[in-house]
């Protein structure tokens, strides 16, 4: 087999994207109405004349969001293990380029993806000195058919990744497109400013669902592009996996395996789900549990809004011979109305209409929502009968909850388990440009020129643990440190008492240059801040006797050295 054509590898690319995108637009009205939930965008209705709305799907997917947790802690083992010398130049490394790109807010921003679509998505890609993360909009993803999973599928990309002409040509350069195709896609977007792409309508369409009208591409004159991993064959005629890179569905930029773009062999995206299942790669979301609740929440809210307003200004049914005008039939409190009614009473000529009380459809409501919160594993019912629950039975509640929404968070920790793992292995691919890091002990130290070839020969292995289990941990290692200083401070058979103390000072967080300030005596101490040391005699004062050494019940870690100049001040 020889390698395709250009064209060959267009056609593919375009039955491939055809499947994904049709896999996906089962999902798009969903998601359309959950982001119109969610942001309080609602349509006109017919049903009632309010049309207000409960924010149920905004509450969800926030409720879940504060509950995952906040970015997990990476860390390394290694292949052979115990290099904890390149472990900690690579976890240093993950924290450096993760603030660059603002991974911790990113974290935040992909919990709200994954309550909105089910799972959010992430993409690391090589940077000038390091790595870049980047999350992406979950409905510019595209997928093959049946494939639950990244690692275990045959296509997939990003789309609406949408550039200027100038800016085409600035990144042609940069990332080796085909100039030629490029000034064909230069052309194109000239000649034609709206694009025929139903899929930008769709676009389109899920902006005016977030309540901007009006909003298109028709002017701008702007480059889709499309990023594009696939499986083709390479010259020596064996599969191998390529990024592509596609102008508006019709030019190809540039074919080229995955490795030559920096990335190791498999596609650059990571992604796990709130609800995993082993059949499809969509999967519903906390937004999806609640959105058919909360809009039959507001048909209830406003069918009970307009029977207040008609019990409290009801209609009257008039007799057109008696008289009254429409106009004067609004509410008059206390006011005259004249009216003629001839023979006829006025209860005979007015009659009005008593709609029935519906107040208690406010009790279906609140059971619709009581039954989606235990859906989405964020509530729980109140015991029969009863309007409040104790203390234990509350507490006891709450960790059901947490129980109901551990898979959920395991499956977020696993996610950054997996940015971990495929860091490192971009870093020991492409780190060519030695960089400075810094590391954190006992001294801050910082390493100059690291590259790849500081990881030579060492394998990692990334391991992700949650911020609070990351806690809890300290503080059981906190207490353990103060108990080995009460046993062994001052102990004979414990020479090097100055790192106890700095040992003890660094687990609570002080750092080198404070524990240093700290352990080490000024130059001239002031005699009466500055305990004496040990064998000092005490200066004497007018009676005869020693001077007092000052106490300091509040500095254990000086109680020792006060203690002894205590001792040695006696006469």
């Amino acid at each position: 087999m020889k390698k395709p054509s250009a064209q060959e590898i267009l056609n593919q690319f375009r039955i491939e994207k055809q499947a994904a995108s049709k896999t996906r637009q089962s999902k798009m009205s969903h998601w359309l109405q959950n982001e119109e939930l969610h942001n309080g965008v609602i349509q006109r209705t017919l049903l009632t004349k309010s049309n207000l709305h409960v924010p149920k799907v905004f509450e969800g997917v926030q409720d879940m969001a504060s509950r995952l947790g906040e970015l997990p802690t990476i860390e390394y083992d290694t292949k052979p293990e115990g290099d904890e010398n390149a472990a900690d130049l690579m976890k240093h490394l993950f924290l450096y380029d993760g603030r660059k790109s603002d991974l911790e807010h990113l974290w935040e921003l992909s919990k709200i993806e994954a309550g909105l679509y089910g799972r959010p998505i992430y993409k690391l890609f090589p940077s000038p000195n390091g790595v870049a993360f980047q999350l992406i909009d979950t409905m510019s993803f595209l997928i093959s058919p049946l494939s639950p999973t990244i690692d275990s599928a045959l296509y997939c990309g990003q789309q609406f990744i949408y550039k200027t002409a100038a800016q085409l040509m600035e990144e042609a350069e940069e990332y080796g497109y085909d100039k030629k195709e490029v000034m064909k896609a230069r052309k194109a977007v000239a000649e034609t400013i709206s694009s025929e792409n139903p899929e930008v309508s769709q676009r389109n369409l899920r902006l005016a669902y977030l309540g901007f009208d009006n909003v298109n591409l028709a002017g701008a004159k702007v480059i889709e592009l499309t990023e594009w991993y696939t499986h083709l064959v390479n010259e020596k005629g064996l599969p191998e996996k390529y990024l592509l890179t596609v102008a508006n569905d019709q030019f190809l930029l540039r074919a080229i395996p995955i490795t030559e773009a920096g990335f190791e062999d498999k596609f650059p995206f990571i992604s796990r789900a709130l609800f995993p299942r082993l059949v499809s790669f969509w999967v519903p979301s906390v937004a999806d549990i609640y959105r058919d609740p909360n809009l039959a929440m507001d048909v209830i809210m406003n069918q009970n809004i307009d029977n207040n307003t008609y019990r409290n200004f009801g209609m009257l049914f008039v007799d057109s011979a008696s008289g009254l005008k429409q106009s004067a039939v609004v509410p008059r409190p206390l006011g005259v109305v004249p009216i003629n009614v001839g023979a006829k009473s006025v209860k005979d000529a007015v009659l009005p209409y008593n709609p029935p009380d519906i107040s208690q459809s406010t009790a279906l409501s609140s059971q619709i929502e009581t039954l989606s919160d235990n859906a989405a594993g964020l509530g729980f019912v109140l015991p029969m009968g009863r309007a409040k629950m104790s203390v234990s039975q509350l507490n006891l509640e709450m960790s059901l909850i947490e129980q109901r929404l551990s898979t959920s968070k395991m499956n977020l920790i696993a996610m950054a388990k997996d940015m971990g793992q495929m860091y490192a292995d971009l870093i020991k691919k492409n780190l060519t440009t030695p960089r400075a890091v810094k590391t954190f002990g006992m001294k801050d130290l910082t390493i100059s020129g690291v590259t790849k070839a500081n990881f030579k020969g060492v394998d990692f292995i990334a391991k992700a643990t949650a911020k609070e289990n990351v806690q809890q941990n300290k503080a059981l290692w906190q207490k353990s440190i103060q108990a080995l200083f009460a046993m062994f401070k001052d102990d004979q058979n414990i020479p090097n008492q100055r790192y106890l103390r700095e040992l003890t000072a660094e687990e609570f967080g002080l750092t080198p240059t404070q524990i240093d300030k700290l352990m080490t005596r000024n130059e001239q101490p002031a005699p009466s801040s500055v305990p004496a040391p040990a064998g000092t005699p005490a200066p004497a004062v007018p009676g005869g006797k020693p001077a007092q050494i000052p106490t300091m019940p509040n500095n254990p870690q000086m109680g020792q050295v006060q203690e002894a100049a205590q001792i040695a001040a006696r006469p």
